[in-house]
Parts: structure tokens; sequence; C-alpha cells
């Protein structure tokens, strides 16, 4: 089935959940991913049963569904009224070269080599990488000593908040520190 958005939705809920896609998967073996049910948790303290309401019609309308829910903060008791067993799964943040690779692919304009030379380690390449290394791997781990990226911490949502200052307003790295 095509990937289609979420019936919920991080801050207002929409007034009916857009269950359209619920037919597409009747019959067939996939998985639902229900991103940000940090949204649903917060959303709890008004509607109690928000994932468990989701979850059921989920399993109620499909036979071979896997569903994964993500969530910045455990479900905590939230997770007792879900129709299914609920595993937490912690997730680290991201190693440095993979927060790098967000960070690029997320800024709105291209980053120089010659911008992050001034900015990492006086110019020296960064642990691991051999002098005069270049190339997009050599510009993703100099990105990765970045002071920008390491404040940041390897949290997705930091990084792409960070990228969304990269803007073709901004003349170089240094000018976010």
């Amino acid at each position: 089935a095509a990937a289609q958005g979420s019936p919920l939705r991080g801050g207002a809920a929409p007034a009916r959940p857009d269950w359209s896609w619920l037919p597409l998967a009747r019959h067939r073996h996939c998985l639902v991913v229900i991103d940000g049910a940090d949204g649903v948790a917060a959303a709890a303290a008004a509607e109690a049963s928000a994932l468990s309401v989701v979850l059921g019609e989920v399993f109620a309308h499909t036979e071979g569904v896997h569903v994964v829910v993500t969530s910045r903060q455990a479900l905590g008791r939230q997770a007792a009224e879900l129709p299914v067993k609920a595993v937490g799964v912690p997730v680290g943040p991201l190693q440095p070269v993979d927060a790098a690779r967000i960070f690029i692919r997320r800024a709105s304009r291209s980053i120089t080599a010659a911008e992050l030379s001034r900015l990492v380690a006086d110019g020296a390449p960064p642990a691991g990488q051999a002098p005069g290394q270049s190339g997009q791997q050599g510009l993703i781990e100099r990105l990765a000593d970045h002071a920008l990226v390491r404040r940041c911490g390897g949290h997705p949502r930091r990084l792409l908040a960070a990228a969304a200052e990269v803007t073709h307003d901004v003349a170089d790295l240094a000018d976010l520190l």
C-alpha cells in the first residue's frame, strides 16, 4: 500500500481521523508506523485512550499488519490500555557521522569544505581521517566534528532544527555558533 498520512498528528487532533488507507491494508502484510506518539500521549490527558482507539481500528480491520509506535517518552500507564503488548526499546543518540549526514541533507544550502576547515580544530582532519582526504565522505566527517553538529548531541530533532537555520541568508556556519 502507498504510504499515507497518520490519522494522528502532534498538537491539535483532526476532527475525524483519515482512515482511507485502512481498506488498502485489509488483506496485506504491511507495517504501519505511528511516528511521534508523544502528541498522542500529550492529548491522552483529554482523551485517555487515543492510541488504543487507533490501534483498535487498525487491528479490527486488518489481518497481517504490524505496528511500530515511536515516542520520545515511555507510554507509561497508557501502554496497559493498548490492545497489544507494548515493548519499550530505548534508542540512543545518533553517531556523529550519521548526525552529520542528517544535518547536511536537511540544510537549505550547500556547506563547503572551506567553511568547515575554518571551524574544525584549526583545519586539522578529524580523528581517523587522513590528511588531504576529500570528497563527500571527508566533508561528512569534518561536519561530524563541527560544533554546530556536536552541540545537537546526536538527537534528530535538534539536528533538524539546527539544519533549518542553515539558509542562504547565513553566509557561514560560524555565524550560527
